[in-house]
C-alpha cells in the first residue's frame, strides 16, 4: 500500500513515516507540510492512503479531505427498479456534500460528482478523445443482474487502470467478484465488505 503523509510538524511527519515504513506491506511515497502542497503532489505519486493532520495552517486536514473527495468521481451501482434509483439519487443528493445524479447516456464524468446506475441498465465508462463518458445499455443480465457491477468494474479497470479504488458492499451473489479481480490485475485497489456485516 502506497502512503502519503500530511502534517505541518516535521517531527510528527517523520514519526508517522518512520513508523509506517516498518511494515513491509507499506511504502511511503511522499509527504507535505500542508493541504495545498499535498493536493499539488498527490496526482504525481498516486497514493492508496493519505494521512492528514486536522489542524494545519492554510488548509486544514478537513478542508483537504473535502478537496480530495471532490477530486474523484464516484459511480455506485444499486440494483433497484428504475423509478426508485431516480428517487434514491435525489434523496442522497439532498443530504450529500457532493452532487449525486441518476446516470444518463453519454454524460461526461466530473470530479466530485457521483452517479447511480439506473434500474434495469448496465453502466459502463468509456474514454472518448479527452473525456470519460458514461454509457448505459440493456444488454443481457450478468450474474442474474442488470445493472451488474461486473460490467462497471470491467470498464473502469480498462479506462483508469491503477487509478481505481472500488468499494464492493453487501450485494447479490457473485456479482462484482470477477470485476474486482480485473481491477486488481490492472493495479487498482478494492475494498470489500466482509460477510459478517453484509445484509445479503
Amino acid at each position: 500500500m502506497r502512503i502519503f503523509a500530511v502534517d505541518d510538524s516535521i517531527v510528527v511527519r517523520k514519526i508517522v513515516c518512520d513508523t509506517l515504513a516498518e511494515d513491509r506491506a507499506l511504502a511511503i511515497v511522499g509527504s507535505a507540510s500542508d493541504g495545498r502542497a499535498a493536493l499539488a503532489k498527490l496526482p504525481l505519486v498516486n497514493p492508496d492512503l493519505v494521512t492528514l493532520d486536522i489542524e494545519m495552517p492554510g488548509m486544514s486536514g478537513l478542508e483537504t479531505l473535502v478537496a480530495l473527495r471532490k477530486a474523484y468521481p464516484k459511480l455506485p451501482v444499486q440494483r433497484m427498479p428504475p423509478v426508485f434509483t431516480r428517487q434514491l439519487a435525489e434523496r442522497l443528493a439532498s443530504r450529500s456534500a457532493i452532487p449525486i445524479s441518476e446516470a444518463s447516456e453519454a454524460v461526461a464524468l466530473e470530479s466530485g460528482h457521483a452517479w447511480i446506475a439506473p434500474g434495469n441498465f448496465h453502466m459502463r465508462v468509456e474514454r472518448t478523445e479527452n473525456r470519460n463518458l458514461l454509457h448505459l445499455n440493456q444488454g443481457p443480465q450478468e450474474n442474474s443482474c442488470r445493472p451488474s457491477v461486473d460490467v462497471l468494474f470491467r470498464s473502469v479497470a480498462q479506462v483508469f487502470g491503477g487509478g481505481v479504488l472500488a468499494v464492493a458492499m453487501t450485494g447479490m451473489g457473485n456479482d462484482g467478484a470477477r470485476g474486482t479481480e480485473q481491477i486488481r490485475s490492472a493495479g487498482g485497489e478494492v475494498i470489500v465488505q466482509d460477510e459478517a456485516t453484509s445484509v445479503v
